[in-house]
């Protein structure tokens, strides 16, 4: 808990580019959001569980989203070279692609657990 005072008064204290801090404070608030809900997970079976999932799952990927926008404001702050920014965007391409293709994969194995489950009933 002690480390969010200095993160606090660092939002506080940039005045400059607002867009950019603003971005920073919503990230931080969301992130912190979801770790503590981490302590409010229903248990799997439990009939809440669902609307959970589909919670964490839409503010982690807006979490992502976010972050990703916020380091483009920071390139146009900073205005490195353009190879910094090409750079970037081939990494968030292939961690994108990887990304999709484990969820992909992830669903694929949830679906046959289910058919699976139901066929032995």
């Amino acid at each position: 808990m002690l480390s969010v005072f200095p993160a606090s008064s660092f939002f506080l204290f940039d005045s400059l580019h607002t867009d950019h801090r603003n971005i920073r404070v919503a990230l931080f608030c969301l992130a912190t959001v979801q770790i503590f809900a981490l302590f409010l997970r229903p248990k799997k079976d439990h009939k809440y569980r669902l609307y959970w999932n589909i919670y964490h799952h839409a503010l982690g990927y807006a979490i992502l989203v976010l972050g990703i926008l916020n380091i483009f404001k920071g390139y146009d702050i900073l205005q490195p070279a353009k190879n910094w920014k090409s750079a970037y965007i081939i990494v968030i391409i292939v961690l994108g692609a990887i990304a999709f293709l484990l969820e992909a994969i992830t669903w694929i194995v949830v679906l046959k657990r289910k058919s699976s489950n139901s066929t032995k009933h």
